[in-house]
């Protein structure tokens, strides 16, 4: 691969936020392919892409440590989407409650209740066609759509945008 090959694969990758714990000379490539013998200072903050923040934040090599949101947390596999939303409902609610206490509190009755649907869809009586069970119970179903309601208000107000969804 020639270098330019290597710096379009480079910025082509997912970008992660990390944070140099050290200085170091003659590395400034890593964050500028144009500045070959620059120095990288400490604390920097920099979107490398995933395999190198992998590499440097590695305990043997240790760089550089990944700078997370503040309230995202892991579901587990296959929670991806939940994980988006989670997140930026929980950021939402804690910024206007201003209250961290609020915000894992929601998290930690978001993922009890998600664990427990996520069980439930997939226990056998849900695949046989004669013993169906719901995942959700009525008044579940009800929470959600007054949550959507809420949320989507609560966005419209944040934006200024009063017009009706």
């Amino acid at each position: 691969m020639t270098r330019e090959e290597i710096d379009i694969f480079r910025h082509n990758e997912e970008l992660v936020p990390v944070v140099f714990l050290q200085s170091y000379q003659g590395l400034g490539f890593i964050v500028d392919p144009s500045k070959n013998d620059a120095e990288i200072p400490e604390g920097f903050r920099a979107n490398l892409p995933f395999w190198l923040a992998k590499l440097l934040a590695d305990s043997k090599v240790k760089m550089v440590i990944i700078e997370q949101p503040q309230w995202l947390e892991k579901l587990g596999p296959g929670s991806t989407i939940s994980e988006e939303l989670s997140y930026s409902f929980g950021a939402s609610i804690g910024e206007s409650c201003g209250k961290e206490e609020t915000i894992r509190k929601l998290i930690e009755l978001g993922k009890s209740r998600l664990e427990k649907v996520v069980n439930s869809s997939f226990k056998v009586t849900n695949r046989q066609l004669d013993r169906q069970e719901q995942p959700f119970l009525v008044e579940e179903n009800e929470m959600i759509q007054n949550s959507r309601v809420a949320y989507n208000s609560f966005l419209q107000w944040k934006t200024g945008d009063l017009s009706p969804v």
